[in-house]
């Protein structure tokens, strides 16, 4: 019998190129338990692809994450996930217009929080994404990001794009101290710019990007 032990998960989210995968592999060089992308790793292993049938694709995505968070229980402590189960119900809302049923049954009651990354200014074509993926892709699916896991009563909280990434880190692992020493909900400022948890958005430096989450609901 596996041994079960309590977890709780920080995930990583937003759209492609936003610098993701650079936080999660420094929060590893840093000693800290992480989850990295599943996605990647089924295009990498070349047994589906978002540009053939992208619906196969996010089943596969999402058994593979599924069995990697189910890693995290027989091992317990804090983990980084690379992504989480829900980013794939921001695909089909970006694609397809609706969340299917099975993504609203998903327990993620281990996620404490979810980061949402801002869009950088560059996209980088990393030999592994979607032709179909760019700068503008990433800036339109941002949103829903906020708003899918928001929806399912996970915190989220914004790192802007101005900081760097030793900046990022500081933010993020500072904000994971003080929820797990307040257990409570909580916004404030950062290197001069506003971050906050949806829906109570500070003032942040890239208006239009920030104006369309503001109104997230």
């Amino acid at each position: 019998m596996n041994h079960v032990q309590k977890c709780e998960c920080f995930v990583i989210t937003g759209g492609p190129s936003v610098g993701k995968t650079t936080l999660v592999n420094a929060l590893q060089k840093r000693g800290r338990q992480v989850l990295e992308e599943s996605a990647a790793q089924i295009i990498l292993e070349g047994r589906e692809h978002p540009s053939k049938e992208r619906s196969a694709f996010q089943r596969a995505v999402l058994r593979r994450q599924f069995e990697l968070e189910q890693s995290m229980f027989a091992c317990g402590g804090i983990w980084y996930a690379d992504r989480g189960l829900l980013d794939g119900a921001v695909y089909h809302q970006h694609h397809d217009g609706y969340v299917p049923d099975s993504f609203y049954e998903l327990d993620v009651s281990h996620y404490k929080a979810a980061f949402l990354l801002e869009p950088l200014s560059s996209f980088e074509k990393n030999g592994v994404r979607p032709d179909f993926e760019d700068l503008e892709y990433t800036e339109a699916i941002t949103p829903l990001f906020g708003q899918i896991y928001r929806s399912r009563g996970v915190p989220v909280y914004f790192v802007p794009s101005l900081l760097s990434v030793e900046e990022r880190l500081v933010f993020i692992e500072s904000t994971v101290a003080k929820l797990r020493a307040s257990n409570s909900v909580f916004s404030f400022g950062i290197a001069g710019a506003g971050l906050s948890l949806l829906p109570t958005p500070l003032a942040f430096p890239n208006g239009d990007f920030y104006e369309t989450l503001q109104h997230v609901n």
